[in-house]
């Protein structure tokens, strides 16, 4: 049976590509922005979720019937010239 780890979900937002890739237990939200997009566009919605918080480690937490749930701290970067640079990224409520 033939898997695979990363799967577009196309452009969800103008100029804004969505893919999820599967690692381990988790599932990893990729978000692709085009030069000139507007990353504010972005946002998620979450069902069966209150309390919703950010941490002091900036990972978004909130509590389920089943328990609580987080969410890692979002990372962001630019390829620029062959070269990778992180973006300042953060969860916003």
């Amino acid at each position: 049976m033939k898997t695979y780890d990363t799967v577009s979900l196309g452009r969800v937002y103008e100029g804004i590509e969505v893919r999820l890739a599967a690692h381990a237990n988790t599932v990893e939200k990729l978000f692709y922005v085009d030069p000139g997009a507007s990353v504010s566009e972005i946002s998620i919605g979450f069902d069966g979720i209150s309390d919703l918080s950010i941490s002091a480690a900036g990972e978004l937490e909130g509590r389920t019937a089943l328990g609580p749930v987080s969410f890692s701290r979002p990372i962001a970067f630019q390829d620029q010239n062959g070269e990778r640079r992180p973006v300042e990224v953060a969860y916003t409520l």
